[in-house]
C-alpha cells in the first residue's frame, strides 16, 4: 500500500501560535485571501509576494532588526496592496489576459530542471573541496566513525549533481553509488566523476522506488531530498529497506525550520497559491502585447 502522499500545506503558525507580529500577519492574510482567484489577481499576488520577500530579506540582512519592524512592514504592505487593488480597476483595461490551462504543472520536471541547473554550475572549490570539509565536519558531530568506513558500501540517495557522493568516497568508503531521478544530474555528475570512477557509480532511479535489494548498505546519506517529493514517508520507507541491520544513515530534511524567513514564506505561499495550475509560459503569455489598430485620416 503506497505511502500517503504529503505536501506543505498553506497554515501560517506565526498566527497561530500568537507571535508578536500575529495581527498584522492575520490581517495580511485576511486581505490575500478577500483577493478572487481569477488570472486578472495573478499579477497583484506576484507584485506582492514579490515586496514582501524582498523587503523582509533587506529586513533579514540588518543586524539591528526587531519584530516590530516585521509588524511595521506587514503593515505597510498591507495598506499598499489595499490601495493598489483599489485603483486595480482603473488599469484594468490596459490588463489583457490570455486564457489558461488547468493542466497542474509537473513539479517533477520543474524539480529536475531547477536543481538540475543549479549544481551543473559549480565551480572546482564547491564541487570537490567545500563538500568534503561540510561533509567531514557533519559526520564527526554525529559520531559516525570515520575511522571504521574503509569496508563499507554507501549511498547518497539524491544525489543531485553528485558533489557529496564525492565527499563520500574521498572520505573513505569502499564504494559510493549515488542516485537521483534527474538525468541532468546524473550526466553532470558522471562527468565530475571521471576521475574517481572506480569508487564511484551513479543510477538514474527515485528515492521512492530505490533499484537496490533489501540490506544493500552500510550507510545511507540523504541531504536535503526528502521534503522535495511527494511522500516523506515513502523515501524513509526505502532507506530503512536498503539499509543493513545495523547500518547508519545521515538524513536532512527540512520541514518547518520557524524563524521570519519560514513565517515569510508561509504568507507567500498564500499570496501566491491559486497560480498553481498555471504554467511560467502561460503566464508570460498573459504579458503579450495585444494587437493594437491605428487609424489616420
Amino acid at each position: 500500500m503506497n505511502a500517503p502522499i504529503t505536501r506543505f500545506d498553506t497554515e501560517v503558525d506565526c498566527i497561530k501560535n500568537g507571535a508578536p507580529f500575529a495581527k498584522e500577519a492575520d490581517s495580511f492574510l485576511n486581505f490575500i485571501q478577500s483577493l478572487p482567484t481569477t488570472p486578472d489577481s495573478f499579477f497583484q499576488r506576484t507584485i506582492i509576494a514579490w515586496e514582501l520577500f524582498q523587503r523582509t530579506d533587506e529586513m533579514l540582512c540588518r543586524s539591528d532588526f526587531e519584530c516590530v519592524d516585521f509588524s511595521n512592514l506587514l503593515s505597510d504592505i498591507t495598506l499598499r496592496a489595499k490601495q493598489f487593488n483599489d485603483s486595480i480597476s482603473y488599469f484594468k483595461s490596459q490588463l489583457e489576459f490570455q486564457p489558461h490551462s488547468n493542466k497542474l504543472l509537473d513539479f517533477k520536471v520543474e524539480t529536475q530542471n531547477h536543481y538540475g541547473s543549479l549544481f551543473s554550475k559549480f565551480d572546482e572549490n564547491h564541487y570537490y573541496i567545500e563538500s568534503l570539509e561540510l561533509l567531514k565536519t557533519r559526520l564527526e558531530r554525529n559520531q559516525v566513525n570515520l575511522g571504521k568506513i574503509g569496508d563499507k558500501i554507501a549511498l547518497d540517495a539524491g544525489c543531485g549533481g553528485g558533489r557529496y557522493t564525492y565527499a563520500l568516497s574521498a572520505l573513505g568508503f569502499k564504494h559510493v553509488t549515488g542516485i537521483d531521478f534527474s538525468e541532468l544530474n546524473i550526466n553532470t555528475a558522471l562527468d565530475r566523476h571521471k576521475r574517481i570512477s572506480p569508487k564511484t557509480s551513479f543510477k538514474l532511479g527515485s528515492v521512492h522506488n530505490l533499484p537496490f535489494a533489501d540490506n544493500t548498505f552500510d550507510f545511507i546519506f540523504s541531504n536535503g531530498v526528502l521534503h522535495h517529493t511527494e511522500s516523506i514517508p515513502l523515501g524513509l520507507k526505502e532507506i530503512h529497506r536498503t539499509l543493513k541491520p545495523h547500518g547508519e544513515c545521515f538524513l536532512y530534511l527540512i520541514e518547518k525550520p520557524g524563524g521570519l524567513h519560514w513565517d515569510m514564506t508561509e504568507l507567500l505561499r498564500n499570496v501566491m497559491k491559486p497560480l498553481i495550475n498555471i504554467s511560467h509560459k502561460q503566464f508570460l503569455k498573459c504579458w503579450e502585447p495585444q494587437p493594437t489598430e491605428f487609424f489616420t485620416c
